[in-house]
């Protein structure tokens, strides 16, 4: 059962918190983006229950992240596949896990997983890059602004962040 339903709200953040569900269903997009396809898969990997696995199968196809592919006739059998929409959802997945992992080296815990480049095999990092330079960003030196399209609530939650910016300086 999801604890919060952010549709409606309009937040790019929230679509796609919304169109992962929740927590299940982040871990759920992690192994079929690595590759696990079935179901008695996707159940052994998060030792989910049965109703809860199911359902958020069906939201995460619903929301157009995986689709379903028989494999077997009798008894019908699926596969689990990211669309190119779940795909796009698999930077966030990335994301995560880079963070998950800088987490683990400041508590001394042992990597669990690395993402790498797969020709070569070396290791990637997801960093903010400014778009006509190519430099890297550092947080710091990046901020959240209001696109033209903007509507009330996103000017006024903006407003009250520069409020509390203004007062840290």
């Amino acid at each position: 059962m999801k604890s919060n339903d952010f549709e409606g709200m309009n937040c790019p953040i929230a679509k796609v918190m919304s169109a992962l569900n929740d927590r299940w269903g982040v871990l759920i997009m992690r192994d079929v983006l690595l590759g696990l396809r079935r179901y008695d898969e996707l159940k052994s990997s998060t030792n989910i229950t049965h109703a809860t696995l199911s359902d958020r199968l069906k939201v995460l196809e619903k929301n157009q992240l995986i689709e379903k592919r028989r494999y077997q006739d009798k008894p019908p059998r699926y596969e689990y596949w990211p669309t190119p929409k779940g795909l796009n959802i698999g930077q966030v997945i990335l994301m995560m896990l880079q963070v998950g992992n800088q987490l683990d080296q400041q508590q001394q815990i042992p990597t669990q997983l690395i993402a790498v480049e797969k020709e070569t095999l070396e290791p990637i990092h997801l960093l903010p890059v400014e778009q006509q330079s190519a430099q890297i960003l550092q947080f710091d030196q990046i901020t959240i602004v209001a696109s033209p399209e903007a509507d009330q609530q996103t000017l006024w939650r903006l407003a009250q962040a520069q409020k509390h910016q203004h007062a840290e300086t």
